[in-house]
């Protein structure tokens, strides 16, 4: 699936698209959430996409023990999380 789609800037956009990037999992679940143009449902079929298209990756951006109930996840125990929330 196309993650970058959800980046919300169209010059950044266009700039990945040109140098073919891939998103990492903790990029992927970053442009989803904070994409200001789709619905929650959205977001919410874009992450089961995710969790049907790849593995279960170590989310890698988060290193601060202060968040401890998140640290060490997957990105497919973070998605589950958070539809869980909502």
């Amino acid at each position: 699936m196309d993650f970058i789609r959800y980046v919300n800037s169209k010059d950044v956009r266009q700039y990945l698209y040109d140098i073919d990037y891939k998103l990492s999992a903790d990029q992927v679940i970053f442009v989803v959430l904070t994409c200001p143009f789709i619905s929650v449902d959205e977001k919410v079929k874009s992450l089961e996409a995710y969790l049907q298209s790849s593995d279960a990756l170590p989310l890698t951006s988060i290193t601060d023990m202060s968040f401890q109930e998140t640290f060490g996840l997957t990105s497919h125990e973070f998605i589950r999380r958070y539809k869980s929330c909502i």
